[in-house]
């Protein structure tokens, strides 16, 4: 964006349109000429640097270009225009403190010279459109606000159903071994067979059931040399009957009582 009015274009003799050229074979489209005359009426100025401003912000913010301001020298014009717009549409966090933001701009561009007079009579005279953009970006924060709200929501309520899905899947599998669990077979057990009229305790106070001893068996054998040589004293008396091919031995109960 060039600030210099046609006179001095002429006056200086510049070739707009082989500067226009050059422009475009670097890749520079947009050119516009927003003329500011340093020589014009306080009112006149004032009103000319309010024009490039919002035609600054109409380049930036609207046509989404990145622009270079100048003017001749880019001591006066080109720098006033800038601090201008940063306070009046708000680009910067000091847009309240036009002497700071001036600050910043020299820092950046050490000739420049702005015209701080004129800047606070625009900014002043501009109020409205100070706080017209004050509340665009109030409500640029509100709408961010609402739309991160939307976005923190539905995470939670995602992960919310998440761990109760999980919390469901513990619970059934749970419920599952408990069930299992419950019909498990149990373990048998089989109960002590009770003695029989020919069963009983011995010197040795283990169980023989005499029933399924034989005569040929050692086991037999064995438990009758124990019986009649214990230290009870005298014999245990039995008497041997046959049954069959085995032999039953029939015992005293009483005297077996008395053991």
């Amino acid at each position: 964006m060039n600030l210099q009015t046609k006179a001095e274009i002429a006056h200086r003799g510049i070739d707009s349109t082989t500067i226009d050229k050059f422009y475009r074979s670097k890749g520079i489209n947009t050119i516009v000429n927003q003329p500011i005359n340093d020589h014009d009426t306080e009112a006149q100025l004032n009103d000319d640097i309010l024009k490039a401003v919002v035609k600054l912000h109409d380049l930036i913010n609207v046509q989404n270009h990145t622009v270079y301001v100048h003017c001749t020298s880019a001591v006066t014009r080109a720098p006033t225009v800038a601090i201008t717009y940063m306070c009046l549409f708000i680009k910067n966090h000091h847009y309240k403190q036009p002497n700071l933001i001036a600050q910043y701009v020299k820092k950046q561009h050490s000739v420049s010279f702005p015209n701080m007079k004129a800047v606070h009579a625009v900014l002043k005279n501009n109020s409205g459109i100070q706080n017209l953009e004050h509340d665009k970006i109030i409500q640029h924060e509100i709408d961010y606000l609402k739309r991160e709200r939307v976005v923190v929501v539905k995470y939670h309520d995602q992960v919310e159903r998440d761990l109760l899905a999980r919390l469901k899947a513990l619970d059934d599998a749970e419920h599952q071994r408990l069930k299992d669990l419950e019909y498990e077979e149990p373990s048998v057990h089989i109960p002590e067979a009770p003695l029989d009229d020919y069963g009983e305790h011995f010197a040795d106070r283990s169980e023989v059931d005499l029933n399924h001893l034989t005569e040929h068996n050692q086991d037999f054998l064995q438990k009758c040399d124990e019986l009649f040589h214990s230290d009870y004293g005298a014999p245990i008396p039995f008497i041997p009957e046959t049954k069959g091919d085995k032999s039953v031995v029939e015992l005293d109960r009483a005297i077996l009582h008395k053991i």
